[in-house]
Parts: C-alpha cells; sequence; structure tokens
C-alpha cells in the first residue's frame, strides 16, 4: 500500500473512535509479528512479518476493541468493525472469519469443515493440500472441498481488506480442472445414456 491510497476525505473518528485505535496502534507496536508501514492520527497500515501482507484500519471504522485471551492464556484484541466485520489481533497474526459460498454444488460438506477464525498463511496451506490432492487422486470430492474452502478463506481475507488477488490466480488451474472434470462427465453420462 502507498500513502497515496488514504483518502483524506474520509469521516473523523469520534473521540472513542480515536482512544481505540490508539489502542490498537500501542498493541501493535508491541506485538512481535507486525511491522508498521504507516500511522498517523487515525490511519494505520500493519505488515505482517510472517507472509508479509499489508493491512490498512482507519479509526473512523472501528466501534469497540475487547481483550481476549486464547487457550494459552495469550492476550489478543478483538476489533469490531461498524460495518459487522471484525478482526483478532494477536501477537503474530490477524484472524478473521471465512466467508464461503452457500450456493456451490458441495459448500455445505466444505463450511462444516471450516473453522470460525482463519488467517493468510492458511491459504499456503489450503493450496497445499490441493496441490497434494490433485496429483494423488482421480476423486475430485476432496480437491472440490479444499477448493470451497480456500475460496472461503480468500473472500473473508478480502472483505477485511487484505490484497488477494495473486491468491484468486493461484485458484484457476484447479477452477478450470474442476470444470474440465464436470465436461468430461457430462460427456460420458450422455453417452451411456445414448447406449
Amino acid at each position: 500500500m502507498q500513502q497515496e491510497d488514504i483518502d483524506l476525505n474520509e469521516p473523523q473518528a469520534s473521540a472513542e473512535q480515536l482512544q481505540h485505535f490508539r489502542r490498537l496502534v500501542d498493541f501493535c507496536r508491541q506485538a512481535s509479528g507486525y511491522r508498521i508501514l504507516l500511522v498517523s492520527e487515525d490511519a494505520l497500515i500493519i505488515e505482517q512479518m510472517i507472509d508479509r501482507r499489508a493491512l490498512r484500519i482507519a479509526a473512523h471504522w472501528i466501534e469497540d476493541i475487547l481483550d481476549r485471551a486464547d487457550q494459552d492464556d495469550q492476550m489478543f484484541l478483538q476489533v469490531n468493525f461498524a460495518d459487522d466485520r471484525k478482526l483478532l489481533v494477536t501477537d503474530r497474526l490477524i484472524g478473521f472469519k471465512p466467508q464461503p459460498r452457500l450456493q456451490r454444488e458441495g459448500a455445505e460438506h466444505a463450511v462444516r469443515r471450516l473453522p470460525r477464525v482463519v488467517t493468510t498463511p492458511d491459504l499456503a496451506s489450503v493450496l497445499g493440500a490441493m496441490n497434494e490432492s490433485f496429483d494423488r487422486s482421480d476423486d475430485r470430492t476432496e480437491l472440490a472441498t479444499l477448493r470451497v474452502l480456500y475460496d472461503a478463506i480468500l473472500r473473508g481475507a478480502s472483505l477485511i481488506g487484505f490484497e488477494v488477488s495473486e491468491d484468486r490466480r493461484k485458484l484457476l488451474p484447479y477452477l478450470h480442472a474442476e470444470a474440465h472434470d464436470s465436461s468430461a462427465r457430462a460427456v460420458e453420462t450422455k453417452f451411456k445414456t445414448n447406449a
């Protein structure tokens, strides 16, 4: 992200929003997993060190910040935005809710497998599993499930502001394979019914 990406005509943050925002900035400064690319009175761009993904947060987006702790009693922040988006900011990663497309065939099974919170490094994990599934199996059920999972993580990351266009391109070969498999099944079915 570049400095010109910030809209100087954005709404002003309230005193309460600025207080929440300063708390978030302080947390990110103390955390081990982020690099602050830009900080102003009401805007923050942080980069996750683990995968070098940047995220911009404006003070006027913040509705509330809650203290949370994980099962190991490690503190993190839950950042609630006014538009119902949420982030979990831990010491090293930003967590968010995956956003599955429920109308896709096979999505119900995949949605049940989705964790409640995901991170951008999960994209690499699911892509690796997709590569393994594609290479070892003629049964595309697992691959289709993984594709739905990957897409849900992509959509969630995009919704909170991560740039995911390169990750979308990595999904294209699997979409083409799925379309080819669907066409082959349709031809096979047609051939069997006409025989």
